[in-house]
């Protein structure tokens, strides 16, 4: 793991973050959350549409902690356009509601 990213981010802070102040809902939210994940992957990765998706589900000021991708939706694009973050598929076999 990089030391931090092209943000200046630590790539594992927010995992301690979130192990000291761990999520608090329920059932229908966590099973909402994941429909979402899986629209925006199949949507962004296996139809080819990350621009849309982009749109649709992420928020133009993203906070990134991937070592090679800077902050925003448009870092996430052209990293995806230009080859820092190679070709991705997604087969999701299950989804648990």
């Amino acid at each position: 793991m990089a030391g931090t990213t092209v943000s200046g981010r630590s790539e594992t802070l927010p995992a301690a973050t979130y192990a000291d102040a761990p999520v608090s809902y329920g059932p229908e939210i966590e099973a909402g959350n994941r429909r979402v994940v899986a629209t925006y992957l199949n949507l962004a990765f296996n139809a080819d549409h990350m621009d849309r998706a982009l749109r649709l589900f992420v928020e133009p000021d993203l906070i990134q902690h991937g070592p090679k991708v800077g902050d925003g939706a448009v870092a996430m694009a052209e990293a995806l356009a230009s080859g820092v973050i190679g070709p991705q598929c997604y087969d999701l076999k299950f989804v648990l509601v």
